[in-house]
């Protein structure tokens, strides 16, 4: 792994870091750290009660791109990279606010 690739992996490590992600122990394919975070609400629906959900995003860098996977209530949203770290969060900042969860 070159210096650009190595510099990028702690930025982006240290960028989920600071937004609540953890490292879960799990690795790529390529040997890069994968980190998760999830966020959860209840809302009371009509006729029915109190209801969970839950929105998850597992994010990694796989050759240097930054990738973000996107699962609502289990079930996979799909994925999508970007060029930067910083891109990548201000994306799931903007993917959650949509979601109707607080960062």
């Amino acid at each position: 792994m070159n210096q650009a690739a190595k510099t990028k992996q702690a930025a982006f490590g240290e960028l989920m870091r600071e937004n609540g992600f953890q490292y879960l122990g799990a690795t790529t394919y390529d040997g890069n750290f994968m980190y998760e975070r999830t966020w959860r609400q209840t809302s009371d629906v009509a006729f029915y009660g109190p209801m969970e959900s839950s929105y998850k995003v597992v994010a990694y860098i796989s050759y240097g791109t930054p990738v973000i996977q996107l699962f609502e209530n289990g079930r996979a949203l799909g994925t999508r990279d970007y060029s930067s770290p910083k891109r990548a969060m201000n994306a799931i900042r903007e993917i959650i606010r949509c979601a109707g969860y607080e960062m």
